[in-house]
């Protein structure tokens, strides 16, 4: 028999169809338990996925839904199985199929933002009508099927079959999915719930895809638990505990008014905290350091220059190294090392950014700035009135704050604390499309000097990040004998036993690790297949050469994309649904890329005058296409609403000198403006193309003219992205500095004092 004390997850299913599915995925069964706690009635399958002993229950027959759930793992399974430690409620759920999700059969939806709680409604019936049909296009082969979506799952005592009620609920919250337990047992049994969708929710409900709903489901638990190493669910807190503290912490709270009074405003936190941005670091930070092998990197801890940052204010550590010698194993050290540290001292406030280029859709400026200010507001015991003010302004409006705006409350909430940490990993990684990563500087080093920050960064070596922290105290990150000795010792375990007892094979494996590590002249990149040189030296060197070998390749580079963007397959223009866009993208490659850096290598090319980029700019129908690709880019997400611009806009956009000329020459006026109200030089402004900007404020280019949304100037971006040439140019065609911009009613002045330029 099975001694109940080595089982760490729990897996709860509702139904039979779900209990036959889930322990078809086990990788091993194991016998029944030694014994249960008294009057633990539930049926239980025990085994192992991976490296998890599991304990599957199912609700008991003819019983589900929210209350019967509850029952079963909060009563029972944690009662006889104590040190469970991660929940997982597997089964079938009805889809909420709408436009922005295209949820089908079979597919798998597991709950990402908690689970909206129980709704009952009358039933409609419908008869069935061919006209009702919706139809949906095959997915391809490059497509998941079965797709996986990350969402809300919404939970009620009784089945979803209302088709209106089901939209009007996927629109205006967002759900993704119905079923009937999971509500319940969120607040006794901590767990995520994964659903394969069998129905549609509405009245065609029937049994034919249950089967195969619960096994996608269950597969997809068994691949989820494979992926979670054993050290991490240690980690946690068993849930039984989890659920005692919720219940001592209700007991012991006071009256019933103060204590509804806590609730709403925790509530109430919690809203403002997710509306600054979802995006959370903490799941990133606990990976990485449960992957740290312990007792590396603790020469940098121990080092002359970390106690030192600790102990000054104002201080600047900037650590580089090359690829592949642990930085980011190192920034999880640094931001443990400080919570270890200062866990219990609520006056020293810490905050930490993870840069990733896969995800620069959520890292941009402002959310950059937003995580921040979340990570410094919620170590507060309330949120501050300034951040709650930002929320009311906001929460209802489709924009959000202003960088300003953000700055200021980032800068006013420093204050709370007597001392602030930032540690930033790979900013080399940080975008830089419009100078984001350089404004972002901007914006730490100024909080640094404003409210004694200390700010520790990890960086591959860029001359232009180099450049910036060249003041500042270095520590490069190296891949040292100590940690690579200990590293390798400690996973001899894992090579074949003829070499764990030869000392001298051994020691000729430590060697031949060690000879790779130090001559490896480029690493690639599997995430995004881009090669890369490992030292920034030679970087230098081809780039100082390139001219000399190539001096025809961004000719050559910006002849192939404009003839590659003038097929007539583009003449369609703009895409007006996600689903034409991404077919686009995925039957063109080279589509993506070239709308996005023609101009780019046409600025730097020796054609860039000629006729034959006059007459590509002629088309206003591929130019459209051109610039959906571009603003997909720049906004970070799917918008399918026809953004117009004319060639003007795009040579001011791309910075094309003796375009914009030929095109100002042809009657072109430097005053059209694009969709939500921008001008050519409000683009040439905003990026900092100080050639376009000249020539468009000589053919009289209004230099007041203020966008549709947000009513920013030329001048006002200007000075926000650091353009400084592009602001005295401005400044000479009297451009008013005291122009207020509409959102935030900050004026270029006032850009212009926070930046320092």
């Amino acid at each position: 028999m099975s001694n109940p004390n080595d089982y760490n997850a729990g897996w709860i299913c509702a139904i039979k169809t779900e209990y036959v599915a889930a322990p078809a995925f086990l990788d091993e069964k194991h016998e029944g338990p030694e014994y249960v706690s008294i009057n633990d009635n539930n049926d239980y399958t025990l085994g192992k996925v991976g490296k998890h002993n599991v304990v599957i229950s199912v609700l008991p027959y003819g019983e589900y839904g929210i209350s019967s759930a509850t029952g079963v793992a909060k009563e029972d399974m944690l009662h006889s199985f104590p040190n469970v430690r991660i929940g997982l409620m597997v089964g079938i759920g009805g889809g909420a199929p709408s436009p922005k999700h295209d949820i089908r059969l079979g597919d798998i939806v597991v709950s990402a933002t908690g689970t909206e709680k129980g709704w009952c409604t009358p039933v409609r019936l419908w008869h069935d009508d061919p006209s009702n049909l919706i139809p949906r296009r095959e997915r391809t082969e490059n497509e998941n099927n079965p797709a996986i979506h990350y969402g809300l799952i919404a939970s009620a005592n009784r089945l979803m079959k209302d088709a209106l009620l089901r939209d009007k609920l996927a629109k205006e919250k967002n759900v993704l999915c119905f079923e009937m337990e999971a509500a319940g047992l969120m607040n006794e049994f901590p767990c995520l719930v994964i659903r394969g969708i069998c129905d549609y929710s509405d009245t065609h409900k029937n049994k034919e895809w249950q089967g195969y709903a619960a096994m996608a489901a269950s597969a997809f638990a068994k691949d989820l638990l494979c992926r979670i190493a054993p050290t991490m669910v240690e980690a946690e807190k068993k849930i039984s505990d989890q659920v005692h503290e919720i219940q001592h912490a209700l007991s012991t709270t006071g009256a019933n008014v103060a204590q509804m009074k806590s609730k709403l405003d925790k509530d109430e936190d919690i809203k403002v905290l997710n509306w600054l941005t979802p995006i959370y670091y903490a799941a990133q930070q606990k990976c990485f350091i449960g992957m740290r092998q312990p007792g590396t990197g603790q020469w940098l801890l121990d080092s002359d220059e970390y106690q030192a940052w600790l102990k000054a204010d104002e201080q600047i550590l900037f650590c580089p190294g090359i690829p592949g010698t642990g930085k980011t194993i190192i920034t999880a050290t640094i931001i443990d090392d400080l919570y270890t540290r200062f866990r219990d001292d609520t006056s020293i406030a810490i905050a930490y950014l993870y840069c990733d280029f896969r995800r620069q859709h959520e890292q941009k400026l402002e959310h950059l700035l937003a995580n921040l200010l979340k990570q410094l507001a919620q170590r507060l015991t309330s949120i501050p009135d300034d951040v709650k003010t930002l929320y009311k302004q906001y929460k209802d409006q489709p924009q959000q704050p202003s960088l300003d705006e953000t700055s200021k409350v980032l800068n006013s909430l420093s204050t709370f604390y007597s001392k602030v940490f930032i540690v930033i990993d790979a900013l080399d990684e940080c975008q830089i499309t419009d100078g984001c990563r350089t404004r972002f500087l901007t914006e730490i080093f100024s909080l640094r000097a404003r409210q004694r920050a200390s700010i520790c960064s990890t960086s591959r070596f860029i001359l232009e990040i180099l450049e910036k922290f060249k003041e500042c105290t270095s520590l490069e990150i190296r891949a040292g004998d100590a940690d690579v000795r200990t590293y390798l010792a400690s996973h001899m375990t894992r090579l074949p036993s003829f070499v764990q007892s030869n000392p001298n094979l051994q020691h000729e494996i430590r060697l031949q690790y060690q000879r790779l590590l130090m001559e490896c002249l480029v690493t690639i990149d599997t995430q995004s297949d881009v090669i890369r040189l490992v030292h920034y030296t030679t970087q230098q060197y081809f780039e100082q050469t390139q001219k000399l070998w190539f001096p025809e390749a961004e000719t050559n580079i910006t002849k192939v994309c404009i003839t590659y963007l003038s097929f007539s397959v583009f003449e369609s223009g703009f895409c007006q649904t996600y689903g034409e866009f991404e077919d686009r993208l995925k039957s063109n490659k080279l589509f993506d890329y070239a709308a996005q850096n023609w101009g780019h290598h046409a600025r730097i090319s020796s054609i860039e005058g000629d006729e034959f980029i006059w007459d590509f700019l002629k088309s206003q129908t591929k130019i459209s296409a051109r610039t959906q690709a571009i603003m997909v880019a720049e906004e970070g997400d799917r918008t399918y609403s026809e953004t117009r611009m004319t060639g003007l806009n795009i040579t001011a956009y791309f910075g094309l000198g003796q375009s914009t000329v030929a095109l100002l020459n042809g009657q072109h006026s430097p005053s059209l403006k694009a969709s939500y109200g921008a001008t050519p030089l409000y683009y040439a402004a905003v990026i900092g193309h100080q050639v376009v900007v000249k020539l468009l404020l000589d053919k009289d280019a209004d230099p007041n003219s203020k966008e549709d949304v947000g009513g920013a100037t030329p001048l006002y971006n200007a000075v926000e992205n650091g353009h400084q040439e592009v602001v005295k140019l401005l400044l000479d065609k009297d451009a008013d500095p005291n122009t207020k911009e509409d959102r935030s009613s900050a004026t270029p002045l006032h850009n212009a004092v926070r930046t320092g330029i």
